[in-house]
């Protein structure tokens, strides 16, 4: 360090700076600009008169006469008196940082990945000629410019501005940032950037390398492979699907036709002459369970109608879950008795309510129950438990478990059994029955609830339990009993003589109907079409009219609208039967004109309950 005064002459020096210099006590009060200095650095006074009229640091880099880098830095020297009496030149050995950089440079310009050398502001300060024939810019445009100003501003990219700015700001560095955009002379592009700080000695600014690299081609033939694998997928996920179908359609055959001939036989035996009245009530109990099982086929198959076509509705109330549970297993005792079954059920010591509609509930746990039942051996056990417990969240939850020690769930299907379509154990004898949808409708029944279901096994043999999560109420309030629902009569009322028109274009189904009534003591009339309705209503004047929606030519909703205009049938109590239920099916014969909407197949005992309540 050497300091001089205002006239430039040497005032005092360090060792270090008679060594670097060549200089020595004897130079005291010389021009420092006529020494060897003043010989390297041709404009040594201009930057001295500079730095003390400007009050203001110079800085300038020079070479000595063997190729050396040095740094030369001159600042004001103040007084006590804080009056600039001076200068202070301070030079630094910057040799070895020249020759790295240069090494860098020299790296940049030849690597064959696009690579910038960037600086505080952003500003090109190096670029590598690869960086240049990619991008269609040269030198003389470049150099100095703010990256984002480049081109049409392709690279004005906020996010990619944020992120290099903190590279610098936190000393942190970014890898396989992807962006894509349109490049000038180029078109749509991928490129993928990484970047890192590039360390500077204390007085100069970090800089910043970013490395480029258009990986157009390599994205897209990705994206092509992951388009690839997710239709591999699909397609794998559709033919397991269609499989799953053709054999639920197989085993739907082979449900339905089952029933068939135990029918064919018990009506074969009604019809024969002079049969013994004891085959005769053997036959009417075999047709019962026959046509009972068949409903319940249908059912099922309507319900997962309705709800993959989210068309059900739950008729929820605050119900006791207990109660709920008492009931699926009254549902399911005729299966546990038959097979010497027992059920374990500790009925829990404390009350737990919940927000369900008790009707499907039951299905859920009547449907457990059968299945652990069908699946296990006679005399086995069947363990139904319910606790509440309290989850990470606090919030507490009903868990009910159904525990078998039957014939498991093979762990290749376990992780399927939920789905549409899907059932284990496909022998020949189909000894267990059923569509393997009724596992589909306890989940999907289950999560209309706002719970969950799981099913574990240990594998074949092992035995299975599936456990049901649901909210808990906690402040339940009870309710008082309602009203019977539609088809819960437990008896047939007594019938008064009143004239019923049955229109149905089903001959078989008009023919039953009618005489099902008239065995009930109710004058009855029949049509097969609508048109053969409007005919005879005015001469039979019925004051109950049980109608068909499906028929031909036209259907039951525009000749509800007929029967209204007629003086016969104007305030004529008209019934719709329908295959279709939902709550739309309901309001649209409400507005055709229906007083009471039924669904087919209609037991004996719900129709005549409602007839005698008219």
């Amino acid at each position: 360090m050497v300091l001089v005064g205002r006239d430039f002459r040497i005032r005092r020096l360090t060792k270090q700076a008679e060594k670097t210099l060549n200089l020595s006590a004897a130079d005291l009060g010389r021009p420092i600009a006529h020494l060897q200095l003043g010989a390297l650095v041709l404009d040594l006074e201009s930057l001295l008169k500079q730095t003390i009229d400007n009050v203001a640091a110079v800085e300038r880099e020079f070479r000595d006469h063997l190729g050396h880098w040095f740094s030369l830095r001159i600042r004001p020297y103040k007084t006590m008196e804080n009056k600039i009496d001076g200068a202070i030149l301070t030079l630094i050995d910057i040799d070895s940082i020249k020759r790295a950089k240069r090494m860098a440079e020299d790296i940049v310009a030849t690597t064959r990945e696009p690579l910038l050398v960037l600086d505080a502001e952003l500003r090109i300060q190096a670029a590598s000629r690869s960086f240049y024939k990619l991008f269609q810019f040269v030198p003389e445009t470049t150099a100095n410019r703010l990256l984002y100003e480049l081109g049409h501003g392709q690279w004005n990219n906020p996010d990619l501005r944020q992120r290099l700015q903190e590279i610098l700001q936190k000393d942190e560095s970014f890898s396989d940032y992807l962006i894509e955009q349109e490049f000038e002379g180029l078109g749509r592009r991928i490129m993928l950037l990484n970047a890192r700080r590039l360390a500077q000695d204390e007085e100069r600014k970090p800089l910043i390398l970013l490395a480029i690299e258009d990986v157009t081609v390599r994205e897209k033939q990705k994206s092509a492979l992951v388009a690839q694998a997710e239709e591999i997928g699909r397609t794998e996920e559709l033919t397991r699907a269609n499989r799953n179908k053709d054999e639920f359609l197989a085993m739907l055959a082979h449900e339905l036709r089952n029933p068939l001939a135990p029918l064919a036989n018990a009506i074969e035996i009604i019809a024969s002459p002079d049969i013994d009245a004891h085959y005769i009530e053997e036959a009417r109990k075999v047709a019962q369970r026959q046509v009972k099982h068949l409903t319940r086929l249908i059912d099922d198959l309507l319900d997962i109608s309705r709800i993959t076509q989210h068309k059900i509705e739950l008729r929820k109330t605050r119900v006791e879950l207990a109660s709920i549970l008492k009931g699926a297993a009254e549902l399911s005792r005729s299966h546990l008795q038959v097979r010497g079954q027992t059920l374990d059920f500790p009925i829990p010591e404390q009350s737990i309510y919940v927000e369900a509609d008790d009707t499907r509930l039951e299905q859920v746990f009547g449907n457990l129950l059968n299945n652990a039942s069908k699946f296990s051996d006679n005399g086995a056990v069947i363990s139904l438990y319910v606790e509440a417990s309290k989850l990470e969240d606090q919030t507490k939850q009903a868990v009910v478990r159904v525990w078998d020690t039957g014939i498991g769930i093979d762990p290749e299907v376990l992780p399927h059994v939920f789905d549409l379509f899907v059932q284990g154990n496909r022998s020949l004898d189909r000894s267990h029955g059923g569509l393997g949808i009724g596992l589909t409708l306890v989940r999907q029944l289950v999560e209309l609830h706002g719970g969950t279901v799981e099913a574990h096994s240990e594998g074949t043999g092992r035995g299975s339990e599936f456990i049901v999560q649901l909210p808990v109420l906690l402040d339940p309030v009870v309710e008082a009993q309602g009203p019977r629902e539609e088809g819960e009569p437990t008896s047939v009322p007594a019938a008064s003589r009143r004239r019923i028109l049955v229109v149905d274009d089903h001959e078989d189904s008009v023919t039953m109907m009618a005489a099902i009534l008239r065995s009930r003591g109710y004058e009855v009339a029949t049509a097969r079409t609508g048109i053969a309705a409007l005919e005879i209503a005015p001469k039979f004047s019925p004051e109950i009219i049980i109608l068909d929606i499906g028929l031909p030519e036209i259907d039951g909703y525009e000749i509800a609208r007929r029967f209204r205009k007629l003086p016969a049938t104007g305030r004529t109590f008209i019934i719709a039967l329908s295959g279709y239920g939902t709550q739309q099916d309901r309001t649209r014969t409400h507005e055709a004109g229906f007083d009471y909407h039924l669904t087919k197949p209609v037991a004996p005992l719900e129709l005549f309950h409602l007839l005698s309540r008219l």
